[in-house]
């Protein structure tokens, strides 16, 4: 057992040996050697990669990347064409006008003129709520601005009770009247 390892260490030697001074053709390598020149190429590359930078890499993909756009370049420029046509005929386009429309509404008017809209009809039964809890409002607060109808209960927790706002205690206050 001691044996054949000293063999493949003799064998790895001989081989990184043979890559610093790479006098020693391959045909002549051993089996072990072989196959550690394959992980070397997978690993690390084809030999012609091996020593070139990073900059003959990346000259060599935008080489790579002008083929590609050369070769799609009629493709784009097809379909460039055709949108540039379908545009044109948008442009272009003039609905025909169909006489049986245009009959059909004629100068007659279709219908009675619609009464105006009162303020009655743009009536909310929302506007009648309590703004806090969405109960019925009792209460209108005449200091607060936009949401000044409260419910009973509301109105005291925001004006009367002990955490209510200072401001909120010195606001005048009324019943409210919903609309009929």
């Amino acid at each position: 057992m001691l044996y054949e390892t000293d063999d493949e260490e003799d064998a790895i030697d001989d081989y990184i040996y043979g890559v610093l001074t790479q006098s020693e053709p391959q045909s002549q390598q051993g089996p072990i050697q072989q196959k550690m020149k394959q992980i070397e190429d997978i690993l690390l590359g084809p030999d012609n990669l091996i020593g070139s930078d990073e900059s003959d890499a990346l000259i060599k993909k935008a080489i790579e990347e002008n083929r590609l756009d050369e070769k799609y370049q009629q493709f784009t420029a097809k379909r460039d064409t055709e949108l540039q046509e379908r545009l044109k005929n948008i442009q272009n386009y003039v609905p025909s006008s169909s006489t049986s429309c245009s009959a059909a509404i004629g100068d007659k008017p279709v219908g009675p003129v619609p009464k105006a809209i009162s303020t009655e009809d743009l009536y909310d039964e929302t506007d009648d709520w309590c703004c806090v809890c969405n109960e019925d409002a009792t209460i209108e607060c005449e200091g607060c601005e936009d949401d000044n109808k409260y419910c009973t209960e509301c109105f005291f927790q925001t004006h009367r009770s002990e955490f209510a706002d200072y401001e909120a205690t010195r606001h005048k206050s009324k019943k409210y009247q919903k609309r009929a």
